[in-house]
């Protein structure tokens, strides 16, 4: 009887996912999204921080969104997408798409996709 030995592998590509790019095409272009997990620690906290104050302000939109805080929201969104893709929050995107490509990366993020991720 002959023992298989099994061999253990941590695949990194895998983890932070290099097997499965987020990309955003604009204007003919395609744009790489890089994901939270590759963030340095400092950009991982400010990440969370960008994502926590974008909800505030939209619960906080609940009775009237005033100027303040349209622009801070304006301001917080565009800081997300320059820390996922800098040459994507500089590719003249409206208001509207920077909340479509945000909603797309947080569909893309989500823990239960990384159950996806192949084996």
């Amino acid at each position: 009887m002959t023992e298989e030995k099994t061999t253990a592998v941590l695949n990194l590509d895998e983890l932070f996912g290099v097997a499965r790019p987020i990309k955003v095409v604009f204007d003919r272009r395609t744009y790489e999204m890089v994901r939270p997990e590759a963030l340095s620690p400092k950009g991982f906290v400010q990440w969370d921080k960008l994502v926590k104050r974008a909800m505030q302000l939209q619960v906080g939109a609940d009775d009237e969104m005033t100027d303040e805080m349209t622009e801070e929201l304006e301001a917080v969104i565009s800081m997300a997408i320059y820390m996922a893709c800098p040459e994507l929050e500089k590719a003249g995107l409206s208001f509207p798409q920077k909340m479509s490509v945000l909603n797309f990366y947080a569909e893309e993020v989500k823990p239960e996709k990384k159950a996806e991720l192949p084996q």
